[in-house]
């Protein structure tokens, strides 16, 4: 079995976290479509920076408000600790 893809792992997170089903589109927006709240936000930044052992500013993460952004900021705070 291949490793989990981040874009995997960033859904788990989110379905985790929001109580919902697993297939939403990457364009929707979390906080608006997905139902994602503020404590729940708190509680997917947190869960993203454990999972990938990055840090993520509040500015970057309120940008990211998609799976697609999300996994692009993910990918790229990775590449910058690498």
């Amino acid at each position: 079995m291949t490793d989990p893809t981040i874009e995997d792992k960033v859904r788990a997170i989110i379905v985790r976290i929001a109580k919902i089903e697993a297939g939403f589109s990457p364009d929707a927006d979390i906080f608006r479509e997905l139902g994602v709240k503020s404590a729940a936000a708190l509680d997917l930044l947190l869960s993203l920076e454990e999972e990938f052992n990055i840090a993520i500013s509040d500015d970057a993460f309120g940008d990211a408000r998609n799976v697609k952004k999300l996994v692009e900021l993910v990918a790229s705070l990775q590449g910058a600790a690498a």
